[in-house]
Order: structure tokens, then C-alpha cells, then sequence
């Protein structure tokens, strides 16, 4: 009798996102033990369940009681994304989500920057040996910072890209680059190198 493959069942083939211990690195990488490691692995998986299993279930919400009920009441069909997003907002399965994506982004950042925090001198210096006497980067000191970056905490990370913590500081970059891996592991195969080329080739 051929075996049934249950989603559960370890004979079900793997779709998951990759480790983080195979993904692209830098010289600016931040060194990762164990258990920051398995903290990441951890959030990539959760990501993924969210976006594979949890999303569905949000749409099939808004087809089922969603529209429906906003339909009902107005007597027409939902017109703009602010009238779904402000709809939505009652929903069960909406909220269940909302806050789940919210916590693993807090975690995320959580996870990030204790990595990077306990090693900015290092990741500092590496920073800074490989730029050192190369013009091809120049930054302007005195750009002000638009109101709408430097307000926000951009994806919850604290003081968001911009904020140095000493000069020549690489720690947010650095947070971003490596624990960038939880929330889009599902869609990089060689991460930060590819998003890298990425960025720099659009």
C-alpha cells in the first residue's frame, strides 16, 4: 500500500526556507553562535507558517464575512484598500494575524541586534578597514534627515537605518543584513549577496 503524504508527515517533501547557516556572507557579517542562529531559524519558519498558512485563512475572512458584511451595510462593494484595511480591522482571523507578523518583527529585532550590539567594535573596525581610502563612497554629514525616516522606527528596528551609535557606525546596517533572513527567507536563496546585487544593480 503506497504512503499517504500528510502535511505533517515526515515523508512530505521540504518547502520550507533554507537554514541561515547556508546563506551568503560578508566582510562585514556579523558572527552568529548557536543559539542566535536557531533564534533566527526559528523566525523564518514562523514567517513562513504565517505566509503559507495563516494568510489563506485571512483571505478566505474577507471573502466569507468581510466583504459581505461591508456590503450589507453600505449597500455596495468595498471601493479602496482603506475601506478593506479599515474593515478588516474587526476581523478575527485579520487581527490574529496582525499581531503574530507584529511579533515576529519585534523579534527579529530583538534577535538582530543583540547579535550586532555585542559586536559593533568588531563589526565597526571591519567596516571601516574596508572603506578606508576608497572614494567611491561619499557620504554627506550634514544631510538632514527627512521627518518621515526619522520619526519612524523603520520595520521596529530602533533609531531606524540612519542612527549611528558611534562614528562610522556599521551596527544597524549590520542588524539588518543578517537577520533580514527571518521575514524573507521564503523568497532569497543567497541572502544578503543577492538582495546586495540586487540593491545595487536597480
Amino acid at each position: 500500500m503506497a504512503e499517504t503524504k500528510r502535511p505533517n508527515s515526515p515523508a512530505a517533501s521540504y518547502d520550507g526556507p533554507p537554514d541561515y547557516r547556508v546563506i551568503g556572507r560578508h566582510g562585514v557579517f556579523p558572527q552568529t553562535s548557536h543559539d542566535e542562529i536557531e533564534r533566527i531559524n526559528f523566525l523564518a519558519q514562523m514567517n513562513r507558517h504565517l505566509a503559507a498558512r495563516v494568510v489563506p485563512g485571512v483571505k478566505a475572512a474577507y471573502d466569507a464575512r468581510v466583504a459581505p458584511a461591508f456590503a450589507a451595510a453600505h449597500g455596495r462593494p468595498i471601493a479602496t484598500r482603506h475601506e478593506a484595511r479599515k474593515a478588516m480591522l474587526e476581523d478575527p482571523a485579520f487581527c490574529t494575524w496582525s499581531a503574530l507578523r507584529r511579533m515576529t518583527m519585534e523579534q527579529r529585532q530583538q534577535a538582530g541586534r543583540w547579535t550586532v550590539i555585542r559586536q559593533r567594535e568588531d563589526l565597526n573596525a571591519r567596516g571601516k578597514a574596508l572603506i578606508e581610502g576608497d572614494d567611491r563612497l561619499v557620504l554627506n554629514p550634514a544631510l538632514e534627515i527627512p521627518r518621515y525616516v526619522s520619526a519612524v522606527d523603520h520595520h521596529c528596528m530602533p533609531g531606524s537605518y540612519h542612527r549611528e551609535y558611534a562614528p562610522d557606525d556599521f551596527t544597524n546596517g549590520a542588524n539588518y543584513d543578517h537577520a533580514g533572513f527571518s521575514p524573507r527567507a521564503v523568497c532569497w536563496a543567497n541572502i544578503p549577496m543577492a538582495a546586495g546585487m540586487r540593491w545595487c544593480s536597480g
